[in-house]
């Protein structure tokens, strides 16, 4: 995924729906290639099924569908330095779980993601680490 599609899937998620206007002339978004590169992107994501556009009298209006949640989501965790934040506070944080084997799909998402977040797995279902965890509440995770 380009990067300019990262940054229009960014921007999508702020708000419930944007103007295409705004996301096709917006500085932080458009870079060296401009904005064809940015409009480019966007009809990719619409392609894609990540992003919808709806057209009104006045404008048009483009809103991050669920497949464009995930894959932002997936980005993010993509990311290596989104998840983890390396100062410690002093604290450690310390997460049971018990999801029964009907969930196990859920549950090797959740490993995953607090293995991308630093925690260690001390004993099958007890997981621990020194780092603030606080920031990653903007995830969307469904169990």
């Amino acid at each position: 995924m380009s990067s300019n599609s990262k940054k229009i899937l960014k921007k999508l998620a702020e708000s419930p729906a944007v103007s295409v206007k705004e996301i096709t002339t917006q500085s932080s978004l458009l870079n060296k290639e401009g904005r064809y590169a940015i409009t480019r992107a966007l009809k990719n994501l619409v392609k894609e099924n990540c992003a919808e556009i709806y057209k009104s009298e006045k404008q048009n209006y483009a809103k991050i569908t669920p497949k464009g949640k995930n894959k932002l989501n997936s980005l993010m965790l993509d990311n290596d330095t989104t998840l983890v934040n390396t100062s410690w506070d002093g604290f450690w944080r310390i997460i049971l779980l018990d999801l029964p084997e009907e969930r196990k799909s859920e549950r090797e998402s959740l490993r995953y993601l607090l293995k991308k977040a630093g925690f260690v797995c001390l004993k099958n279902s007890a997981w621990i680490s020194p780092f603030p965890f606080e920031h990653m509440s903007n995830l969307t995770i469904f169990l």
